[in-house]
């Protein structure tokens, strides 16, 4: 941060903001002010400051590009007054922001997000949705994108929109005249300056030395231009960029891609002046003459992208070539560089299909042998460092380069050092420092030393003032009055030498000294700027080496390359080095590292831009039925066949091609749920892909390695569910006399809804891996299971379901469930006065009218529940249940536990279970409906699951494991299953759905499992009673023993607490 800061408030905002922020108040008098703007009281969505989150209005605020880390942040008291929601949402953003940024991403896959998020699944959705909808990400299809990253892929996109539907591009030349004409003269030139014929012909780049048998135009030789022959690629080059509103040109180094651009964009701006000229349109001398710029976007899409996150010259060149506005240029014409670009084509090849050759060096010296430099005409050369590792071997090897001097580098005008890391840099920088300008980096002090001599590069881009016109500025001034001056622009990368270092006194002036370093680049440009105003807004540093990344896109005659053995760097890293030489090259590296680089994998970069740019070309009917087909298939995420997913890098399926039944079908998911609710964007796809599985822990870690078996989030297909304004009925072909007792819920849907429940798979061993890491959690002790077990209590349906059940047993229980631990237990520890209940009192429909009179009694609004429908079995016919479900409401009950007919469930007859669950809904009325499932009846996960999702559908409040009766209950496996089903079902619909555990649930430890189940799946949301219960008769008896022994140090005899 930067800008007057006053010390009071450094310290409040260094913390306090989490984001990249452009204004903050520095300026205020009252230090108060910014603690009063940052109020948590007063702050909305909008006061994360989140990029685009500032206040735009409050025109005091000064800070630029301040973002603290998250660990700095939440030890500040802002964080800790932020909501969980909120500060869920600040660690999602920061997972999001680290994984574009170390990966160059420019989204995130949502499941991926999830896992990685390292929060309950459903608090990581509700955080990008909050995210969402203040503006700091952009969800699309699935994909979660910081919103500055998508909307700079977007504009690129609009950009390119708004040239092509322009007046047509056309520039009228003969561009085989005009590389022709430009030949000559550089013949002259090099002619002149007496080099040979065969020097001349690699210095014009249009004779092919690298491939003979590639067709030239050749020019007859009776004409001037005998001898020269241009490049084919070279012509089409030049009559794209004449023809064709936007064009990419790829190439390895030396094969003209500068060259064309150059000459063509030359030749169309002397040919309009020459029109001006004949059209009687001279501009008069006092008007300015209009500044156009030219852009020439050419490189090789074989070497590294930016570092920052995107990959826009593959995306522009991949989407653009579908329309014949991109190409590859494939002849080399340097002829001093051939055995170069040979290498770096070996590189690539040998990249693509990760198998490791030998390349083609012409000399090898090894370090630990009798060292003998290369001679000159060596052109690429290995240097292998010793095989006993040490130290200073890299040191060693380029003290034996500089000091031979190795060919190349007698100096380092035309020399430049490569490596991967910036120690490796900083080592390089200090021997070549000592070298070539006699003196170190850094002074005693430790601040940088710069003399003249020096190499030294900006390492960020920045605006400075030349003082020599300033100074003739000042003189202008004198005379004329005012005079402006032009700052010029440094870019980051830029390499200069400087050769003045001064130092002015203005005398009778305190602090009156200014150093002026003047800096040459070599090549015309040459200013002299103030030393302190270069450091902070260029950042200067040595530049003797340079790491890969900041030297790409330059080249030096010849370049010294440290291959390091480091994980990260693979065959693109080795490409873009080596390419950079443009008569030598020198690789230092130990055995087997270039083989490591070359079978090291390539994280591929996903990307929004070459979608856009493919939508775009097809919105402006630019492209054909098979180009859609390719956009449509990046846009719906279709998996790429054949393809797998990497642990951090989903699959992008951009250069497949689609079915077309595959994209009709997933467009017609996208336009259903785009209907208004941003959470459609989270829908799935339906395909399928031989190598992509999805894990059932997403919220745990599991191995990253690919299921076999879809599980119950990843094979089901509720990406179907469609909210809709209307309801719908879910199957219209069923008899009237089922459509005429459903009810409408906030979610019904099409006939076509439950089509995927056929086809959910579960995966079991992952089920099963799952729930034995849940039971396998460290359990709270002391006063920490004490709270525990108490919010327990208050999610117990405190239940008797026994054929012997009396008045005065129902109301003994009541009573229990008023006061569930024993009152000086609560006093012992501060919560007799918490109004600890149970959730509710579960008894059979006969005994709800003596539940409902003793809870009146006793003054209590206990909710009193009923089980229903035929319980246990369900199997009495459908108009006795409906009967029994309408008394037990009329006798007081405000919930109902209805069975399902697990007949329906076992052989299939979803919609007729769906049917049946609505009736009972419609008959419980205002009453909340738990369905119980009877888990140890349906004999499969993948059917426990089913019936998860359609009672849900049909309109459940809770659904329940058992009626405690089978012989199999609530298992921590099918309790796996079920949450996992009621979350997919959230995350598309937005309706929490309750889940109870019943049968078999007898100890607090038990208790507890079941609590950190709901915790780790669902989050804390779902532990209320509201949303959590566990069913259950004998449970509470040793709750309160647990308690007990908290607060007296031993258990309880039998007598000493009350039964239930």
């Amino acid at each position: 941060m930067r800008r007057n800061m006053k010390s009071g408030n450094v310290k409040l905002v260094g913390y306090i903001l989490p984001a990249n922020t452009e204004h903050v108040d520095t300026e205020s008098e009252n230090e108060e002010e910014v603690p009063q703007f940052l109020d948590m009281e007063e702050i909305d969505a909008g006061g994360f400051f989140f990029q685009q989150s500032v206040p735009a209005s409050n025109e005091e605020l000064q800070l630029v590009r301040c973002e603290t880390t998250l660990t700095n942040f939440k030890t500040s008291e802002l964080y800790k007054k932020m909501s969980s929601l909120q500060q869920n949402a600040l660690k999602v953003y920061n997972v999001l922001k680290d994984y574009c940024r170390q990966y160059g991403h420019t989204y995130m896959e949502q499941k991926l997000l999830d896992r990685w998020a390292k929060i309950p699944i459903v608090s990581t959705r509700e955080a990008v949705a909050f995210l969402h909808q203040n503006g700091v990400l952009n969800v699309e299809n699935d994909k979660v994108a910081l919103t500055n990253l998508y909307n700079y892929e977007k504009d690129i996109a609009e950009c390119l929109k708004m040239i092509i539907e322009k007046e047509p591009w056309k520039i009228v030349l003969d561009v085989e005249e005009v590389l022709l004409s430009e030949a000559r003269e550089r013949r002259r030139v090099h002619l002149a300056s007496g080099t040979n014929d065969e020097e001349n012909q690699s210095a014009l780049n249009r004779e092919s030395t690298s491939d003979k048998n590639s067709p030239m135009k050749d020019i007859p030789e009776a004409t001037p231009d005998a001898g020269i022959t241009l490049d084919p690629d070279q012509v089409k080059a030049a009559e794209m960029m004449c023809c064709n509103p936007v064009t990419i040109i790829s190439g390895k180094g030396g094969c003209g891609k500068t060259t064309v651009v150059s000459a063509i964009f030359k030749a169309a701006v002397e040919q309009q002046k020459k029109n001006r000229v004949d059209n009687d349109s001279i501009l008069k001398e006092e008007q300015e003459p209009m500044e156009v710029l030219f852009t020439a976007p050419t490189g090789d899409i074989r070497q590294l992208p930016s570092i920052e996150p995107g990959n826009v010259l593959n995306d522009l060149f991949t989407s653009l070539k579908t329309v014949n506005w991109a190409m590859e240029m494939r002849t080399n014409h340097r002829a001093e560089s051939k055995i170069i670009v040979e290498n770096a084509s070996l590189i690539a090849d040998m990249g693509a299909v990760k198998k490791f050759h030998h390349l083609n060096y012409d000399a090898t010296v090894e370090l630990g042998k009798t060292f003998q430099l290369p001679s000159p005409e060596k052109s690429f050369i290995e240097i292998l460092l010793s095989e006993n590792e040490s130290v200073d071997d890299l040191q060693n090897s380029i003290k034996c380069l500089l000091n031979g001097p190795a060919p190349g580098l007698n100096d380092d005008v035309s020399s430049q050092f490569i490596a991967f890391k910036r120690d490796e840099c900083a080592l390089i920088n200090e021997l070549c420092c000592k070298h070539y300008s006699n003196h170190t980096t850094k002074t005693h002090q430790n601040k940088i030393n710069f003399q003249s001599g020096d190499k030294v590069c900006c390492t960020r881009n920045g605006y400075v003032t030349d003082k020599d016109e300033e100074d003739e500025a000042k003189g202008k001034k004198d005379e004329m009055g005012e005079s402006k001056i032009k700052k010029k622009q440094l870019c980051n990368g830029e390499i200069f030498f400087i050769t003045q270092d001064v130092t002015t006194e203005d005398i009778g002036l305190k602090h009156s000294k200014r150093r002026y370093l003047t800096l040459d680049n070599m090549q015309g440009k040459k200013l002299t700027v103030e030393y302190q105003v270069l450091m902070r807004e260029c950042k200067l540093r040595h530049a003797w080496a340079r790491t890969i990344h900041t030297f790409q896109g330059s080249e030096k005659k010849t370049i010294v390359y440290v291959l390091d053995y480091v994980k990260h760097q693979t065959w693109k890293h080795v490409y873009t080095a080596v390419t950079r030489g443009q008569s030598r090259v020198y690789v230092i590296a130990k055995r087997g590292a270039l083989k490591k680089a070359i079978e090291g994998p390539v994280i591929r970069r996903n990307t929004h831009l070459k979608g856009h740019v493919m939508d775009m070309l097809h919105d402006l009917g630019r492209t054909n039925t098979d180009i859609f087909f390719q956009s449509s298939q990046f846009e719906f995420n279709i998996p790429k066949r054949g393809s797998c997913e990497s642990a951090h890098e989903p699959a992008s399926c951009s250069d497949s091609q689609a079915c077309p039944e595959m994209i009709s079908k997933n467009a017609y998911l996208r336009n259903m749920t785009n209907a208004g609710n941003w959470l459609g964007d989270f829908s799935s796809s339906k395909s399928k892909s031989p190598c992509k599985r999805e894990s059932v822990g997403d919220n745990c870690t599991l191995t990253s390695k690919k299921m076999k078996v879809d599980t119950p989030l990843g094979s089901s297909q509720l990406q179907c569910l469609s909210p809709n304004d209307t309801p719908r009925q879910l199957f219209p072909e069923a008899s009237q006399s089922h459509q005429d007792h459903c009810i409408v819920k906030p979610y019904i849907f099409s006939s076509t809804d439950l089509e995927w429940v056929s086809k959910v798979r579960v995966n079991t061993q992952a089920v099963l891996k799952r729930a034995q890491q849940i039971q396998s959690r460290k359990v709270a002790k002391k006063e920490w299971q004490a709270a525990w077990l108490l919010k327990a209590v208050t999610c117990i349906d405190l239940t008797t379901l026994s054929g012997d059940d009396t008045p005065s047993n129902v109301h003994r229980l009541c009573m229990k469930a008023i006061q569930p631990v024993r009152y000086d237990l609560l006093q012992s520890i501060d919560m007799h006065d918490k109004g600890i209940t149970t959730a509710a009192v579960c008894v059979y429909p006969s005994r709800v009218a003596d539940a409902v009179t003793s809870l009146k009694a006793a003054n209590s609004n206990l909710p009193v529940a009923s089980v229903a429908t035929g319980f246990p079995a369900g199997q009495t016919p459908l108009k006795t249940r409906l009967e029994e479900v309408r008394m037990a409401v009329e006798d007081g009950a405000t919930e109902i536990d209805i069975v399902i007919n697990r007949t329906l469930a076992l052989t299939g007859q979803w919609a007729d279970l769906y049917y049946e669950i609505q009736l009972f809904r419609e008959a419980c009325g205002d009453a909340h409906m738990k369905t119980i499932l009877a888990v140890g009846e349906l004999d499969t996960f993948a059917n426990v699951y089913k019936a998860s999702l359609v009672a849900m559908m049909a309109g459940s409040d809770f659904i329940k494991t058992s009626t405690g009766k089978e012989s199999v209950n609530a298992t921590y496996p099918v309790g796996v299953v079920m949450v996992r089903a009621i979350r997919e079902y959230y995350l598309k619909t937005g309706h929490k759905v309750g889940f109870k555990p019943a049968g078999g649930i007898r100890t607090a430890q038990e208790a507890l499992v079941w609590l950190v189940l709901m915790k780790e799946e669902l989050g804390d949301q779902w532990l209320t009673p509201h949303l959590f219960r566990l069913g259950a008769s004998s449970l509470l008896g040793d709750i309160e023993r647990q308690i007990y022994h908290y607060v007296t140090g031993r258990y309880p005899a039998h007598h000493e607490l009350p039964m239930a």
